[in-house]
């Protein structure tokens, strides 16, 4: 089942890159044998990128959506099994990963596309609450295009072009993610890393902002596998209801949570391996929460 992400959550996205990914590959080094300095964390970046790329994923578009408020995120197991996904898919599989293999990764969006980064100067055992970077990001995002230039042309972040990692004939050469594709129709990391360069300085593609993963984790965006559910409508609060509730294909359908509202439609948070799908029409009762 795929995920679904309201473009007005933009520090949201942070639930969708699942550190519990990193056990679906085997990286072909020993993490721990690697220098605690940007060379080292460069390597296991590589190192993620190049097992990533072995698993034969394709490049592809997005699932059709009929809402133009939410777009369809494929999970790390929908990834690896259809061999398939988009932009934003791929960068938060590889930020997932990052962020299981200890580095710090920001999933980037500009106009039409998406990208990842890694913090080379710092990893989650040596990034302290002071550390460097943290004064380019606010409530878990940066948003000063700017800012995020200076951080990676000054070697403080490796910017990667996710869809490197897929293989694809069809993007054109005048984009960044289409150039200098192999004959299987992959990018090599370094080519990966010069496009994410590319990226980010293209009149035509807009930044529009980062979420730095760890930090939005530390507010409280916890992995979407802990959520198991989320059916967004547009409002900013919801609901947290049903222990294991589990409900496909109903037409109607009325749950009672904590004692508190009245029943009301709103974002509803299912909890502790709850589901809810293709329900039409939800009447909710539970505890009120303000994300």
């Amino acid at each position: 089942m795929s995920w679904e992400w309201p473009y007005t959550d933009k520090p949201g996205l942070a639930r969708f890159a699942l550190e519990e990914s990193s056990k679906l590959i085997e990286l072909p080094i020993n993490r721990y044998d690697q220098p605690q300095d940007p060379k080292g964390r460069r390597q296991i970046a590589d190192a993620i990128y190049s097992t990533l790329q072995e698993k034969g994923v394709r490049y592809s578009l997005e699932k059709f959506n009929t809402s133009s408020a939410t777009q369809f995120i494929r999970t790390p197991s929908e990834i690896f099994g259809q061999k398939e996904g988009t932009c934003l898919d791929l960068a938060l599989l590889f930020c997932g990963v990052c962020l299981g293999y200890e580095l710090l990764p920001l999933v980037i969006l500009i106009e039409g596309h998406a990208l990842a980064a890694v913090s080379l100067n710092y990893d989650v055992r040596t990034r302290g609450p002071l550390y460097q970077e943290r004064r380019y990001i606010k409530d878990g995002l940066i948003t000063e295009a700017e800012a995020l230039r200076q951080l990676v042309d000054g070697g403080a972040y490796l910017a990667v072009e996710c869809t490197g990692f897929a293989e694809t004939q069809k993007l054109p050469e005048s984009l960044p993610e289409g150039m200098g594709r192999n004959y299987k129709g992959l990018l090599s990391f370094e080519r990966a890393v010069e496009a994410g360069v590319e990226q980010l300085s293209r009149a035509d593609r807009p930044f529009l902002f980062g979420v730095d993963i760890a930090t939005a984790r530390e507010l409280g965006f916890k992995a979407a596998e802990n959520i198991s559910a989320v059916e967004a409508v547009g409002e900013e609060s919801g609901i947290n209801v049903g222990k294991h509730l589990k409900m496909e294909d109903v037409d109607e359908a009325e749950v009672t949570g904590r004692e508190g509202d009245a029943p009301l439609t709103r974002p509803i948070n299912v909890l502790e391996s709850g589901e809810i799908k293709r329900v039409k029409k939800i009447s909710i009762t539970g505890e009120k929460i303000i994300k």
